[in-house]
């Protein structure tokens, strides 16, 4: 019993170490006592270990505070317990302080009223270097403020110091980070300040960096690659970073020299930026009009991306797949199976490989020296394969087209964005072989819902109450669904159609045909009485209104008819994972295992009116 007491006591002084850290950019003294100016590290495995834990101490608070302009630098630490080694059999608590203070240049504070003493010197600080551009946000109102964006070199009188400090928030914020050479005088430093008022006059706060280096591109030109990129995250999600590696882009747009810009082992945060940040400057280019893209990649886009934009060949190809895909009407079937296709062959170049390498082999080694050298994958594997790359691709495109198009609406204010619903459709990709998409589309300038949510169905007086689903086979193909927007409207009614993440593993596919008696699962308007309409599901949990003209599997719906609760009206396709439907009422009758609801026009009992939740 004492050695399990001992051990619970022991794990009540092992800390998060993320959560024990706090940061500050302190522009003047009370914001030390500010909890709103503390933010905290991203990871802290690159100081305290895989583990991201402190053992030893109670309530632990390490406090690394920075002067927001010069970056004077600050480290301590307070608990209110610490382990005692004479009572846990010689347990040591670890030295917090010895495993942060390496990383720190030399001039780093302990004390407290010493590190507030430099605030005084805030008013004398200039960025380095050369002002590129200016930003600003809620220009006119009262919550502006205004950003500026340097370039230097390292030898800009004093920056070297300043880099220093400025290079440690990388560990806390860039996994692998490493400081680099600043010796070599290739490397291109960018800066950006936030320009705020003060006493009368300007200071600045560091909001964040990056560097570039450049390299050597045969046989005469550069190559500039983007090594260390950063925001803070006091100055994330106000279009910083986009404006930062804007600047850069521009810094080189006009140099002939420079052949293109390329980026180091980039993190998912930045493939997203650089996708949003590319597209967005891809779409001024007249090879990706929308008639272009619909004509296939080509040696155009990558001239003109590489000479206008300094977009590699590579990138250029991302760019425009992501702007097809928002240029593809996803109701047309055939537009859309083209598109599939010509990212799938794209896709499949890898594979065409391996089958090269296989048949050269086969003519130079015997069947067993054949199966010991080359692991192929069976036909089954690539199209498993080929078709889980295209869902994560096609995943990824959505929600860059989702940025674009928030971007978009919030130039045009003025303007409702309109709901729109498009089917799910099944196709046979001949030469991709397998073909499965995601339920949402997003066409040009249209609303985008998100690409999963959950459906769920409310009585006015409900009681919490949840069953699973079971599976339906299904039989039909998808017909189209559209909807006429209906904004302004009270939205407290409807039927919430729900996407599913995976496709049927059973079809039999047919001609899809507008008539209901050939389509039995149909859900149509007129089948919604007493006020029932069709909710869309949006952005931050509101929903929009529509008029319904059909719905149909594989789309995924519900409707409860009565006092009771009962489902009298249901459709789900076979293989439907991460989807569940909610219906809460304190009586919930879900259909037993195989019911099939073959025709909603049968019903004769009108579908009551339900209040969304």
């Amino acid at each position: 019993m004492e050695g399990s007491y001992k051990k619970n006591v022991l794990q009540s002084f092992i800390i998060d170490s993320n959560e024990a850290l706090d940061f500050k950019l302190v522009r003047e003294p009370s914001d030390v006592d500010n909890d709103e100016t503390t933010f905290k590290p991203e990871m802290s495995h690159q100081i305290f270990g895989e583990n991201e834990s402190i053992f030893g101490y109670q309530n632990l608070k390490i406090s690394l505070y920075y002067t927001a302009g010069k970056l004077n630098t600050y480290l301590g630490m307070n608990y209110s317990k610490k382990v005692d080694p004479k009572q846990f059999e010689g347990a040591t608590a670890d030295d917090v302080m010895g495993a942060i203070t390496p990383k720190l240049p030399p001039g780093y504070m302990t004390n407290l009223d010493d590190f507030l003493v430099t605030l005084n010197k805030e008013q004398s600080f200039k960025p380095p270097g050369e002002l590129l551009s200016t930003y600003s946000i809620n220009k006119g109102s009262a919550a502006e403020k205004n950003f500026e964006l340097y370039s230097c070199t390292i030898e800009e009188p004093s920056f070297r110091s300043y880099h220093e400090r400025l290079q440690t928030f990388l560990l806390w914020y860039v996994d692998a980070a490493s400081f680099i050479d600043v010796d070599d005088d290739r490397w291109r430093f960018y800066l950006i300040f936030e320009k705020y008022p003060c006493d009368g006059s300007h200071r600045y706060a560091l909001c964040g960096y990056a560097t570039v280096y450049l390299y050597f591109a045969y046989p005469n030109k550069t190559r500039p690659r983007i090594s260390q990129f950063l925001v803070l995250p006091p100055f994330q999600r106000v279009g910083l970073g986009a404006e930062l590696l804007n600047t850069i882009y521009r810094s080189f747009l006009k140099d002939s020299n420079i052949l293109d810009i390329t980026v180091e082992d980039p993190s998912e945060e930045f493939t997203r930026l650089r996708d949003f940040v590319d597209a967005q400057n891809s779409k001024k280019l007249s090879s990706y009009s929308k008639e272009k893209l619909q004509q296939g990649f080509n040696a155009e886009m990558v001239e003109d991306a590489q000479r206008e934009l300094k977009i590699n060949k590579k990138q250029a190809r991302r760019v425009y797949e992501i702007l097809r895909f928002e240029a593809t009407n996803l109701a047309d079937v055939e537009e859309y199976r083209a598109y599939r296709l010509d990212v799938k062959r794209r896709l499949n170049i890898p594979y065409q490989k391996e089958a090269s390498d296989y048949k050269k082999l086969q003519k130079a080694l015997n069947a067993e020296e054949l199966r010991s050298t080359l692991s192929t994958s069976t036909k089954e594997q690539r199209i498993e394969n080929l078709d889980k790359q295209y869902q994560m691709l096609e995943n990824e495109y959505r929600q860059r087209i989702e940025q674009l198009q928030q971007q978009l609406l919030q130039s045009q204010k003025n303007k409702v964005p309109e709901p729109v619903i498009i089917q799910r459709q099944l196709s046979d990709d001949c030469n991709a072989e397998i073909d499965t998409v995601s339920t949402t589309s997003i066409p040009s300038l249209a609303f985008t819902p998100p690409p999963t949510f959950t459906t769920t169905l409310i009585q006015k007086t409900p009681a919490l109450a949840s069953r699973p689903t079971p599976p339906i086979p299904v039989t039909t193909t998808t017909p189209p669904v559209t909807c006429e927007p209906s904004v302004n409207q009270p939205m407290v009614t409807g039927v919430l159609v729900v996407e599913r993440l995976t496709e049927p593993e059973e079809r039999n596919d047919r001609e899809p045909t507008k008539d209901t008696n050939k389509w039995p699962w149909l859900l149509t308007q007129d089948l919604l009485q007493d006020g029932l309409r069709l909710l869309i599901s949006g952005q931050e949990g509101h929903f929009h209104g529509g008029t319904l003209s059909g719905i149909s599997p594989p789309e995924f719906y519900g409707v409860v008819d009565d006092v009771a609760g009962n489902l009298s009206a249901w459709a789900q396709p076979a293989a439907v994972r991460n989807t569940r439907l909610r219906l809460l009422e304190s009586q919930v009758t879900l259909p037993p295992s195989g019911f099939r609801f073959q025709n909603p026009s049968d019903h004769s009992t009108p579908l009551r009116q339900y209040e969304l939740y």
